[in-house]
C-alpha cells in the first residue's frame, strides 16, 4: 500500500470536506465511512468503496482490514496521527473508507408497511429510526426534503449498517406524494397528540399502510395532515406528554408490522 503521511495530502483534505459538508457529498455522490465493522457492511451491502485508508493500529487490529484491501479502488495506509486527524469519533478504529452513494431509485407503492418522516431535525433520531425500521421489516423509509442527511458521519453510525440495507427514499413534496400514493391505495394516518385521533392499536388493518412522524418540535405539518386519511396517537400512562420521536417511531412500526389489531 501506498502510505500517505501529510494532512495537506489532497485525498486526506478531501475526506475532511466530505465528512463536514452535506453540499459537497451532494455535488460529488461521496459520503465518508469509519469503523472496521461499518466499512465491511457497506462493501457486503453494495457500496463502492472508492478510497480506504488504514492506520498502523487498525491493520494490525482488526481482521477485515485484510478483506477490505480487496474490496477498495485505492488503499492507502496512514499513520496513528494522521487518523486520529481524520476520525470523526474519540477512539478511532483507524479504518476509513470514501464510498460512491447508490443510485437512488422512486418509490413504487405496493403492499406493505411504510413510515414518512416529517421534517425530522435530529441525525441521531433518524439514524436510530432506520435501524428499527430494518428489524421491524417495514417496506420503505419515506423522508421529506429538510430530514437530515443520510450519508452524514452521524446518521450513518448511528444506523450501524441499517442504512444500506433499509429501503429509504427523500422526497421534495411530502404531502403532495401522500396524496398520489392514497390514490396508489395507500392509507396514511400521521401521529399527532391530538385525544380526538384514533388509538394507535386501533388503526383500520389494510394492505398498504403508512405513519407519518412530526418534527421534533412542531410535529405534523398542517399540510401533511391535510394529505392523510386520519390521525392516530400513542396513549401514554403517568405525566407524559409526548415521546422521543425515534421511540414514538419505534412504537409506530411495531403496531404497523409487529402485531395484530384491536377490533373496533
Amino acid at each position: 500500500m501506498e502510505r500517505l503521511t501529510s494532512r495537506e495530502n489532497a485525498l486526506i483534505k478531501e475526506y475532511r470536506k466530505l465528512s463536514g459538508s452535506r453540499r459537497l457529498r451532494e455535488e460529488t455522490g461521496c459520503f465518508v465511512l469509519e469503523g472496521a465493522r461499518l466499512v465491511l457492511d457497506a462493501a457486503q451491502s453494495g457500496i463502492r468503496l472508492r478510497t480506504l485508508f488504514i492506520s498502523d493500529d487498525g491493520g494490525g487490529r482488526y481482521p477485515e482490514a485484510a478483506v477490505l484491501r480487496e474490496r477498495a479502488g485505492r488503499c492507502f495506509s496512514i499513520p496513528n496521527e494522521l487518523a486520529a486527524y481524520i476520525s470523526d469519533t474519540e477512539h478511532p478504529q483507524g479504518i476509513f473508507a470514501v464510498g460512491e452513494m447508490p443510485k437512488a431509485e422512486p418509490l413504487t407503492m405496493q403492499a406493505g408497511s411504510y413510515l414518512l418522516l416529517d421534517e425530522i431535525q435530529d441525525p441521531g433520531n433518524l439514524g436510530t429510526i432506520l435501524r428499527t425500521a430494518e428489524a421491524m421489516g417495514i417496506t420503505a423509509v419515506v423522508l421529506s426534503a429538510h430530514c437530515p442527511d443520510l450519508y452524514s458521519p452521524k446518521v450513518i453510525r448511528s444506523t450501524m449498517g441499517s442504512g444500506w440495507r433499509q429501503k429509504t427514499v427523500r422526497v421534495e413534496d411530502l404531502a403532495g406524494s401522500i396524496t398520489a400514493w392514497r390514490g396508489q391505495g395507500l392509507r396514511c394516518y400521521a401521529a399527532t397528540l391530538t385525544p380526538e385521533a384514533l388509538p394507535l392499536q386501533r388503526m383500520p388493518a389494510g394492505r398498504c399502510r403508512g405513519i407519518v412522524i412530526g418534527n421534533e418540535g412542531s410535529g405534523v405539518s398542517e399540510q401533511v395532515m391535510a394529505a392523510c386519511d386520519g390521525e392516530v396517537y400513542i396513549p401514554m400512562q403517568g405525566a407524559a406528554e409526548s415521546l422521543n420521536a425515534a421511540a414514538a417511531a419505534a412504537l409506530c412500526m411495531w403496531e404497523l408490522n409487529g402485531r395484530g389489531y384491536l377490533p373496533g
